[in-house]
């Protein structure tokens, strides 16, 4: 089983063009290999959201993963195998809020028996450590109410034996 995990930054300006490009792009990999795709700093919510909640994205989905909340896609989690592992990824928005990290959670308490990838934009800073609130580029720094990689340590990651990885794309510069 192969499948592409996104780690944000979908698009540079969050500009419809690059939105047109991206989606374009991506949606050649419907029906023929699964992909879980996050926000990055560089892509707006309501773009992420208009570009990608529609059936060529959420529908590969299906029985095998799904969303957080009713509204937004930003945290989702799909399962698949490979040989005799079983896997979980789960997409997390940059800087999820404590809801989405509970949220995640669940979804990790509920499934014991597979790995879990998690993966974000904003976890690691330049020194290969997590990312707190005193790193430049921070998603606490972008948004209220985000937590940045320490905190998605303490409240998810250290919490459940069965996550194997963490991965990102954002590197904050690490100030302290």
């Amino acid at each position: 089983m192969q499948i592409v995990i996104g780690v944000g930054d979908i698009t540079n300006n969050d500009t419809d063009a690059e939105w047109n490009v991206a989606t374009e792009s991506l949606f050649k990999m419907n029906g023929v290999l699964p992909y879980v795709l996050v926000r990055g700093n560089h892509d707006g919510s309501a773009n992420y959201n208009k570009y990608l909640n529609n059936s060529a994205y959420t529908d590969q989905f299906g029985g095998n993963g799904g969303f957080y909340g009713n509204e937004s896609i930003e945290c989702s989690y799909y399962k698949f195998d490979a040989g005799n592992d079983k896997y979980l990824v789960i997409g997390l928005d940059f800087g999820p809020t404590d809801g989405e990290l509970a949220w995640a959670g669940e979804i990790i308490a509920a499934n014991p028996d597979r790995k879990v990838i998690i993966t974000t934009h904003g976890y690691l800073g330049s020194d290969g450590k997590p990312l707190n609130k005193y790193d430049a580029g921070a998603p606490s720094t972008y948004e209220a109410g985000a937590n940045d990689g320490n905190d998605i340590w303490e409240k998810l990651g250290s919490k459940y034996e069965n996550v194997a990885f963490i991965i990102s794309g954002h590197i904050g510069i690490d100030t302290m």
